[in-house]
């Protein structure tokens, strides 16, 4: 085999059957590129080592005893890769009619684009948002309102029928929203989905490996954000396409999924906004998960078991924002 000049990097949980449905269609669907695939599993118990090196041996194997997590097990293929670029790709997505070669082929004729992401659909042909804003304090705080199910979906219609519309363009969800679905031309973005998330090595080089401390959730927003710090375009090509069904690892543990998900919030913050927008989310996740406490221990639609995992996960959530944001360690099971 050539030298590839794409290294396209899967992390692995217990998704063997998407998994082999993504590997067939990088390689049913890819032409005019040469490329490597590198898979790294955490601790599956389904099989799927076990099937990939059946299925296709030429895919580089990684296993792990244990969840890593999806930054570290992202950053042993990255350390090992040997192509130009690398690729984050989900388990659970479809590559349709050669994405790959045309974000290559995007790439090496825009030198000042550090991070590239296609146009992804959900599994109904729906579009799933994948490009976001830049990450500042307003728009941070403002589009938490900006979630299906959030109170069953009131604050959603709330928020983009009175709080979008009057934010500037670019920190606007609906802005990009409509740019991904009415726009054919590349168009730049504040972060991208790392579902289906490409890079240089160059950028990597200039900005580092993913954050280890993130041990799922935000690990795409942060490094699109460390990007962009050092003059990197982040950018959505609308003529790559993929599906992505979305979640199916987080969905098998999801007591655990829901803290991970804050936790990665407030790390995040912390981080790149600072104290006081660190605060400030606190405050609001604080009030939004006594409502939905209180909402889930009456709902009696559910079965018990289900409004018991629920409770459990949103009391674990209230107890990480009474730690500093110094104590908060992200590098969890799952």
């Amino acid at each position: 085999m050539l030298n590839p000049i794409l290294s396209i990097i899967i992390v692995s949980y217990n998704t063997k059957e998407l998994l082999i449905k993504c590997v067939s269609s990088v390689y049913d669907q890819t032409r005019g590129v040469e490329f490597e695939i590198i898979m790294v599993d955490n601790n599956s118990q389904d099989g799927s080592v076990e099937e990939i090196r059946t299925c296709f041996p030429k895919v580089r194997v990684i296993v792990n005893e244990t969840n890593e997590g999806f930054a570290a097990a992202s950053n042993q293929g990255l350390k090992i890769m040997r192509g130009e670029y690398a690729l984050l790709l989900n388990p659970d997505t479809i590559i349709i009619d050669n994405a790959l070669g045309k974000m290559i082929d995007f790439m090496e004729k825009h030198d000042e684009v550090g991070i590239l992401c296609p146009k992804i659909f959900e599994p109904d042909g729906s579009l799933q948002r994948a490009a976001f804003p830049p990450s500042c304090t307003i728009q941070f705080l403002l589009s938490r309102m900006d979630k299906k199910g959030l109170f069953s979906g009131r604050l959603r219609i709330f928020y983009r029928r009175f709080i979008d519309p009057l934010l500037p363009a670019r920190l606007s969800n609906g802005y990009y929203d409509q740019l991904s679905r009415t726009s054919g031309k590349p168009f730049k973005a504040g972060w991208v989905s790392g579902a289906c998330l490409m890079i240089r090595r160059e950028v990597i080089e200039a900005i580092g490996f993913l954050d280890e401390n993130l041990f799922l959730f935000c690990e795409d927003r942060d490094w699109c954000h460390r990007a962009r710090e050092k003059n990197w375009e982040v950018m959505l090509l609308p003529e790559a396409q993929i599906i992505h069904y979305g979640g199916q690892s987080t969905q098998q543990n999801l007591p655990r999924g829901i803290p991970l998900y804050h936790r990665a919030q407030f790390y995040f913050v912390g981080k790149h906004l600072g104290r006081p927008a660190l605060l400030a989310l606190k405050f609001i996740v604080f009030w939004e998960l006594l409502a939905k406490i209180l909402i889930r221990g009456f709902d009696f639609i559910v079965s018990k078991g289900q409004r018991k995992s629920k409770l459990y996960a949103y009391m674990e959530s209230l107890r990480l924002i009474f730690k500093s944001s110094k104590r908060i360690r992200l590098r969890t099971s799952i």
